[in-house]
């Protein structure tokens, strides 16, 4: 034992057994809620109030971005009706198509010292 340090072996021994804090079970929860959460995301509430009641009512524990993956997991699948959260983000529109350009005529620079002003203006 080096010297000065009894004191923490002292502390050490008679400490008490912490408990990790560790939200395991978030998954199951989940899936526990899911008709709930579906029933309100159809009904128009936003994700985090959905997630804020569920967590008030003791039903969920899960951080919100947990709980948002999770929802995000299920819109993925074909199986739920849950809708995908990035699906509000995107334009209704579809991306316009590109037309393909036609080479018929290669570009080239050609460096000129005296510019010619009618191309300036």
């Amino acid at each position: 034992m080096a010297k000065g340090t009894s004191g923490i072996d002292e502390w050490y021994s008679k400490r008490p057994e912490k408990e990790k804090n560790r939200r395991k079970g978030g998954w199951m929860s989940f899936l526990a809620v899911l008709d709930e959460v579906v029933a309100a995301i159809n009904a128009g509430y936003s994700l985090k109030v959905v997630h804020e009641y569920l967590s008030d009512q003791g039903k969920l524990k899960c951080s919100y971005d947990t709980f948002r993956g999770y929802v995000k997991k299920l819109g993925n699948r074909s199986s739920t009706n849950v809708p995908d959260v990035g699906s509000k983000l995107a334009s209704k529109q579809p991306a316009a198509k590109k037309q393909p350009i036609a080479k018929t005529e290669i570009k080239s620079f050609t460096f000129d010292p005296k510019p010619n002003i009618d191309d300036i203006y």
